[in-house]
């Protein structure tokens, strides 16, 4: 019962976050005909693409963890995966969700998850400083360490990054070639992760 709760709530906010932003599109859209359009509904206009809506609703399906296995989708290697991993569609739907940043195929999309993924990550970069400043938790500040951006309260680890935390800290690994400050090889970083 309690699954099915979580799943009915989620699939409300899901509704609820899609109905906003395509509302607002329809607004903009009404604006343009009737000529009343600021300069922002006529770049969303122009913008505009067939198939906008349905991605909009790909994007957030995925930014709210329910991705997709592709062709595994609903095979028995699904399954399969789904004992050796915690929530495969989960762990599909971070890099999923992260990709339509550069959704070019449909710009409106690219613009919401740009918005979307700027203000969490401003947030949760306020929300570490001042755990890191008040001095009452420690905060780990080098993204080449796996606990990096976790406050951590005596022997208790809080990580608000909502999933996402191990793909910056694969990117920074991938970028500078270190891990916790020593140099290592590429074969080895991803011995790391696999």
């Amino acid at each position: 019962q309690t699954g099915r709760a979580n799943t009915l709530f989620l699939n409300e906010q899901r509704t609820g976050v899609f109905d906003v932003v395509a509302n607002a599109w329809e607004r903009s859209a009404q604006a343009i005909s009737e000529g009343k359009a600021g300069p922002w509904q006529r770049l969303q206009g122009k913008l505009a693409r067939p198939g906008d809506l349905e991605a909009l609703g790909n994007y957030i399906n995925r930014n709210t963890g329910r991705g997709t296995l592709g062709p595994l989708e609903d095979t028995w290697l699904s399954e399969v995966m789904g004992v050796g991993f915690f929530s495969p569609r989960f762990q599909a739907s971070r890099p999923q969700a992260v990709l339509n940043l550069l959704n070019v195929q449909h710009p409106l999309v690219a613009i919401e998850a740009w918005k979307d993924f700027g203000t969490a990550v401003a947030a949760t970069t306020s929300l570490l400083a001042l755990a890191n400043e008040s001095g009452l938790a420690k905060v780990n500040l080098d993204p080449t360490n796996s606990d990096f951006g976790q406050i951590k309260v005596k022997n208790t680890r809080i990580d608000p990054w909502a999933g996402m935390r191990s793909l910056a800290v694969l990117s920074a690994r991938l970028m500078t070639g270190e891990r916790n400050g020593y140099k290592i090889g590429a074969p080895e970083l991803l011995d790391d992760f696999f």
